[in-house]
C-alpha cells in the first residue's frame, strides 16, 4: 500500500475541522467532497493513497466518510502516540 496516513504535521484539530466543514457542506455522495477536501485542497494524501483508503472503507462496516476520518486520524498522530483520542475525535465529528 502507498502512504495513504495523513503527514506527520497534521494535527488532530485539523482533520476534525477538515470534516466538520465536508460533514456540514456535503449532500448525496460524499466522495467527491472528501477527495477535494483530503487531495486537491489539504494534500493530506495523493490519489492513489484516497483510492485505496475508499477501497478499504467500503469493505468495512459503516459510513465511508467516518472509516476514512479514523484512518487518517490514527496514521497523523501514530508517531504521537495518541490514536485513542484522535480516531474518537474524528468518529465524533461525522456522527
Amino acid at each position: 500500500m502507498s502512504d495513504a496516513t495523513a503527514t506527520p504535521d497534521v494535527s488532530v484539530t485539523d482533520i476534525f475541522l477538515e470534516f466538520l466543514v465536508i460533514g456540514a457542506t456535503s449532500f448525496g455522495n460524499i466522495v467527491p467532497y472528501l477527495r477535494n477536501g483530503l487531495v486537491v485542497k489539504r494534500r493530506w494524501i495523493d490519489d492513489n493513497g484516497f483510492i485505496e483508503l475508499i477501497s478499504i472503507s467500503e469493505t468495512l462496516p459503516g459510513l465511508n466518510a467516518t472509516n476514512i476520518a479514523v484512518f487518517l486520524a490514527t496514521g497523523c498522530v501514530a508517531s504521537r502516540d495518541q490514536p485513542p483520542r484522535s480516531s474518537v475525535s474524528a468518529c465524533l465529528v461525522r456522527w
